[in-house]
Parts: structure tokens; C-alpha cells; sequence
């Protein structure tokens, strides 16, 4: 899921080309002509109640929300506004106030599954992905149609626990959230150099809150101090037992898409690059 926040000119789309000659089947939730209905893998808890609403309905996206996508910056960034922009409802909450709030409390799991519900409503099904097999003496182009709503989602371990406290091997107690859209815009936000130098780094400010005890504060230490204090904190061992962690209980998408060349019979994979630009391009890469 992190994917989502590398630098465009790092993503491995190889070439996508897509089709909208099978338009997404109407949700029973009864939305309107070119609305549709999902379920989020995770979903919002409403502080007031304590309640997690899932079920939301979004409208397809409209010239506004297509200028969104066009200007500069992010895309996760760009996509929590269109997706603030189309959603009509998230459980009872249909105030726009209130669901722009929501939007920006969700699971990064959530928007990234309300942005393949947009892709699916205003464009189809149907993404054709036309990769060139890696091995060097073929290079042979292979073209395969993937259907969109046929990819799985797996749903958060504890719905109604976003923040958590995880004891490390080494007896590290660290005390997290899931990793929410306020924290990808924060993460959107940062220079482009400090988050291809310091990005393990950055993508576990975006979610851990102590260690032992110990405050970490990423807005007011500053992002050099923060980083100072994790590199102090957690050994390497530790790091990697956490993202094991946060990659068992975060909701996500399966987004592997497996390929062989016919050619040589050479097998690979690709991750399917659904929080980026070529995700809606319409006339490939």
C-alpha cells in the first residue's frame, strides 16, 4: 500500500492502456444513474458513537474533478480531494463537511479502494496491460486484459481498531495508527529528496505515535528530529518485525499481476499502480 506515496517517476507502470466497454454493474443500495455503492475494507469510526460505517456511495467523476488529476503535485493528494469532490454518503453521514472530515480520517486502504470504484464507474472494467518481458535476449511485448473487479480486498484485521499497541521481539512497546489519508498528504507534502533518501523512514512517521512510552511528534520536532529518534530507537531487526506487522493488519488490495511471455516462457510480476496518474490515462503511457 505504501506504493501509493512513491514519486510518480519511480512507479513501474510499464504501459497501460484502458477501455470502458463494460461499465460497473449497479450496487443495490439504489444511488443514482451514475452513482454506485461499495463496502470499505476498513471504514471510518465515528468518534461521536463509536460506530464503523463502510458502506458508501460515490458519483462518477465530472470535468471538476478531472482538472483535479491534471495539475501539479501528488496523486494520493489529488485523489482524497476527488473522492471528497464525488462521495454522497458514508453510512449516515451525507453532510459534505462532515464526509470531507471522514475522508480524511480514513485507512489509506479505503481511498485506495474508493479510487478503483471511480476508475471502475467512469471508465469500465476492462485495463489492458501491455508489458514487455524483462528477460534481455526477448523482449517480447505481451498483452493482457485484467478485470478490475475481480481484485480482492483484504479487509483490516480489527475494524474497530485503527490505533494500536504492538510489543517488538526485542521488547520495544510502539503504539501506532493505520496509516490514514492525513497522513499521505503529509507524506505528499514533504520534498521530493527527503522522501527518496529517508523513505522507510517517512512511511513509519506516517503511523507510529510512541516507542516506550516515548513521544514521537513529526510535526512538532520536525521531520530531521524525528527521523534522528527512530534511527535511535528501533534496531533493524525492529523495523522489519513492524512492517510485517502494519502488512498483516492493514487493510490492502491485491494488486499483483501475474505474466508469461509466451515466447520464452519467462514468468514475473508486475504491482498494478492503482494510486497513479496511468491509472485513468486514457490513451496509455
Amino acid at each position: 500500500m505504501d506504493e501509493a506515496l512513491m514519486p510518480e517517476d519511480e512507479v513501474n507502470t510499464d504501459v497501460l492502456k484502458v477501455t470502458g466497454d463494460e461499465r460497473m454493474r449497479q450496487n443495490p443500495l439504489n444511488p443514482g444513474p451514475s452513482s454506485v455503492g461499495g463496502q470499505l475494507p476498513s471504514g471510518y469510526v465515528d468518534p461521536a458513537t463509536g460506530e464503523v460505517y463502510r458502506d458508501f456511495v460515490i458519483r462518477e467523476m465530472r470535468g471538476r474533478e478531472e482538472k483535479v488529476l491534471a495539475g501539479n503535485g501528488m496523486f494520493v493528494t489529488q485523489m482524497i480531494q476527488v473522492i471528497i469532490n464525488c462521495l454522497e454518503s458514508l453510512g449516515p453521514i451525507v453532510d459534505k463537511q462532515r464526509l470531507a472530515e471522514a475522508v480524511n480520517q480514513l485507512p489509506l486502504s479505503d481511498i485506495e479502494a474508493m479510487t478503483l470504484t471511480l476508475r471502475r464507474l467512469s471508465l469500465g472494467d476492462d485495463l489492458w496491460l501491455e508489458p514487455t518481458c524483462p528477460i534481455e535476449d526477448c523482449g517480447v511485448m505481451v498483452r493482457e486484459k485484467v478485470n478490475l473487479g475481480d481484485l480482492e480486498m483484504k479487509p483490516i484485521a480489527d475494524p474497530m481498531q485503527h490505533h494500536v499497541t504492538s510489543v517488538l521481539r526485542s521488547g520495544r512497546e510502539v503504539k501506532w495508527h493505520v496509516m490514514r489519508a492525513m497522513d499521505a498528504k503529509w507524506i505528499a507534502s514533504l520534498p521530493k529528496k527527503e522522501l527518496k533518501a529517508e523513505r522507510f523512514n517517512i512511511m513509519l512517521l506516517g503511523r507510529i505515535e510512541s516507542v516506550d512510552g516515548q513521544p514521537l511528534n513529526r510535526l512538532s520536532n520536525g521531520l530531521k528530529r524525528s527521523i534522528e529518534q527512530l534511527d535511535d530507537w528501533l534496531s533493524y531487526g525492529d523495523r522489519r518485525e513492524f512492517d510485517e506487522i502494519i502488512n498483516a493488519y492493514e487493510g490492502d488490495m491485491d494488486k499483483i499481476v501475474i505474466f508469461d511471455c509466451k515466447a520464452c516462457g519467462h514468468e514475473w510480476s508486475l504491482l498494478l499502480p492503482v494510486m497513479h496518474k496511468h491509472f485513468f490515462s486514457l490513451s496509455g503511457i
